[in-house]
């Protein structure tokens, strides 16, 4: 694992959120599945938080994680064999790696997807692991080695995956009416399908 660069390890520290080393739980934890909405809230509203942390006038010293930038991440990632049908998730298995990279590249300059966007601190696979949890409060994230300014749903594609197969379905929604309620900036409680079925595939080839 590579430490982040130092723009981005000082927005990071800025951001309050990294629990990196701090004495807490992972939200993974079968102590954190008794009240699952909490816990569902706990993971949307810190993800926010991370989302609303102010940006330096000129952030181009951070990593950006842009659909082009994540296609050629994805293209490598094929290609050298880090992809294989047996690494993707169920809903993927039917097809080729190759094939489901043609259809990420394809998408990538659909509207939905590449639209002008507000950039934000996304850390790139906020797990429920990777959030740590304190008595009742979440203390923020750990594993930030692939944080960068991105779209949210690069982390919210992740983040209702994560819900969604780790707990329920059903809780989807409570994750994302959780993030657009503690949001400093306006959200839409239901997210747009396009942008969220494509940062899921993405996050599938780029392991």
């Amino acid at each position: 694992m590579t430490a982040p660069p130092d723009a981005l390890a000082h927005l990071i520290r800025r951001s309050g959120l990294d629990a990196t080393g701090l004495d807490g739980t992972p939200a993974s934890g079968r102590e954190h599945r008794v009240e699952v909405e909490r816990t569902v809230a706990l993971f949307a509203t810190t993800l926010a938080a991370l989302h609303d942390v102010e940006l330096p006038d000129d952030p181009s010293d951070v990593p950006l994680h842009d659909p082009a930038h994540i296609v050629e991440e994805a293209t490598a990632a094929v290609r050298t064999g880090r992809v294989r049908p047996d690494t993707l998730g169920s809903a993927y298995r039917h097809m080729a790696p190759q094939r489901l990279l043609e259809i990420l590249a394809e998408r990538a300059h659909h509207q939905a997807v590449a639209g002008d966007t507000h950039l934000v601190l996304t850390h790139g696979r906020p797990r429920l692991e990777h959030l740590l949890c304190k008595d009742g409060t979440a203390l923020g994230f750990t594993g930030w080695e692939r944080a960068g300014l991105a779209d949210p749903y690069r982390d919210l594609a992740v983040a209702a995956h994560e819900v969604g197969t780790q707990l329920s379905s059903m809780l989807v929604p409570v994750l994302f009416e959780a993030y657009a309620a503690a949001s400093a900036r306006p959200q839409a409680a239901r997210p747009n399908p396009v942008r969220l079925d494509w940062y899921v595939l993405a996050a599938e080839l780029t392991p």
